[in-house]
């Protein structure tokens, strides 16, 4: 974008669109990563009441302390987490109660970016090519253009899956039914 800029071929406001959106995903996925996601402390313990009567199941079988019935247990990284949703490769932190909001920001945000990159890509190699076109001019380096081709190509992909992934979390939203849930064909609760 900043190339397309310089060249002429995408007006300032537009500009400064992508970078705010770039710059909020980018907020939005540091703080993914770095929140807590809602990990049970060690020092939780199990209370007791006439309900339950007592049960067992209250405990993690594989860290062998208390786990609410909404929380899972994370295996890459060994911990419980409260309404754990998935453990994220791409934050390298588990998805639960208290980074979702960062996490679905995150995909929104990068979502956006990445339809501004291809429609003003896209625009600029359509409509620019026009040589009666004085709103904007076309990029005529072939390496910049290979690069221009390339960024679509990727810009497209991140669209497609970043709007997959927003599809799935308003679904486990909806119903209650996280990721580990929806796998392991947990009824909500």
């Amino acid at each position: 974008m900043v190339l397309l800029y310089l060249q002429n071929a995408v007006l300032p406001g537009a500009l400064m669109a992508f970078i705010t959106f770039v710059t909020l995903s980018l907020a939005c996925h540091a703080k993914t990563s770095l929140t807590d996601p809602g990990s049970i402390p060690k020092s939780a313990t199990i209370i007791a009441t006439e309900t339950d009567g007592g049960d067992v199941s209250c405990l993690c079988g594989r860290c062998e302390q208390f786990k609410p019935a909404t929380a899972h247990h994370c295996s890459i990284c060994r911990r419980c987490v409260a309404r754990m949703d998935h453990h994220c490769p791409w934050m390298n932190n588990c998805i639960g109660a208290l980074n979702m909001k960062h996490s679905i920001l995150f995909q929104f945000y990068t979502s956006i970016s990445a339809a501004l990159a291809l429609f003003f890509l896209t625009w600029n190699h359509f409509v620019c090519e026009d040589d009666d076109n004085d709103t904007c001019q076309p990029i005529r380096d072939p390496l910049l253009l290979t690069l221009s081709h390339i960024v679509k190509i990727i810009s497209g992909g991140t669209l497609i899956f970043t709007c997959s992934m927003m599809c799935e979390v308003c679904h486990a939203l909806s119903t209650g039914t996280g990721t580990v849930d929806r796998l392991k064909r947990v009824q909500p609760r």
